[in-house]
């Protein structure tokens, strides 16, 4: 089919309303072409977000989101995708939002306590954005008008990782899915098998190897969830036993996975957070610990205080 066979009666127009309007479809025209041509394409990528079998769930903490599940009983996250990873454009595959049900009132002030103790060395940024609304028009369809209102965003969040209560940290890294089905779940959105991208948090050859090589011996994050179907990916899913929270302060899950003491200057400090507290890990030998203070037992929810040695807190609040 020739260019020809797609332009407008009319457009050859140079003036006048016509040929803005004329001009507006053949725009619209041009970016629906090359969405299907992309999506037509030999690699047909779709954003990815929890898949069936990874090993954690990635939010994102910031004042706006503690405030929001402060007021809730089964608050819900959103999965947040590394910086880097681009957006695509043909479709979605995972899950995007998980729901923590009756999440205790305690693990809530941890979270709260964890984002006030980051902030005294990682200070809130914040981008002043002016508002809009979106108005649409007969001639340019819908636009972004401004309210002439600003909004405050906070740009520099902190990571959260939720992972099932006996993910051992000083035995696995962090930021890897280990999904080992992980194309098939792709296949299971309704993607072609072939067409799968593998998304990690952590691009190096080796993080993947690991990834790859340790995904038997991971389980995946435990949770309920509706049938993988493309109207579902904003259904939350539901965890019901109870998870860990991993907060790291720095936008480089690089560093995380590969263990690394020192990150953006400082002394690289994670903590896992439950109702019964917080434990502060560091760094040792490429994984990561409270072996200072007692160790972990077998995983995040066993040794002292529950598991939580180093803890800020040691007595869970009343719910």
């Amino acid at each position: 089919m020739t260019a020809q066979a797609f332009v407008p009666v009319g457009s050859v127009s140079n003036s006048g309303p016509l040929h803005k309007k004329k001009g507006v479809s053949m725009a619209r025209f041009l970016i629906l072409f090359t969405f299907i041509s992309l999506c037509s394409s030999t690699v047909r990528a779709a954003n990815q977000y929890y898949m069936p079998g990874d090993a954690f769930f990635s939010a994102v903490l910031t004042e706006e989101v503690l405030e929001r599940i402060e007021k809730k009983e089964h608050p819900i996250f959103e999965y947040d995708r590394p910086d880097f990873l681009p957006q695509m454009l043909c479709g979605y595959a995972g899950f995007s939002r998980i729901r923590y049900v009756s999440m205790p009132k305690a693990m809530k002030e941890n979270l709260r306590m964890s984002y006030n103790e980051f902030r005294k060395e990682y200070p809130k940024r914040i981008e002043i954005r002016p508002e809009t609304k979106t108005k649409r028009t007969e001639d340019e369809g819908d636009i972004e008008v401004p309210t002439g209102r600003n909004l405050h965003i906070e740009i520099n969040g902190l990571r959260v990782l939720f992972y099932n209560v006996d993910f051992n940290t000083k035995k696995h890294r962090l930021a890897l899915k280990y999904n080992e089905k992980w194309a098939d779940e792709f296949a299971a959105w309704g993607h072609k098998r072939s067409s799968a991208v593998f998304e990690t948090f952590v691009p190096t050859p080796e993080a993947i190897i690991t990834d790859w090589r340790d995904g038997h011996a991971v389980d995946a994050l435990r949770v309920t969830m509706p049938d993988r179907s493309a109207k579902n990916i904003r259904v939350p899913m539901q965890i019901e036993k109870g998870a860990i929270a991993i907060v790291i302060p720095v936008n480089d899950f690089k560093r995380v996975y590969q263990g690394e003491e020192i990150a953006w200057g400082r002394n690289l400090v994670l903590h896992a957070i439950s109702a019964e507290g917080i434990k502060k890990l560091r760094a040792e030998r490429g994984f990561w610990s409270d072996s200072i203070n007692g160790g972990f037992g077998t995983g995040l929810g066993k040794g002292p205080f529950g598991g939580f040695g180093d803890p800020i807190r040691k007595e869970p609040a009343e719910d």
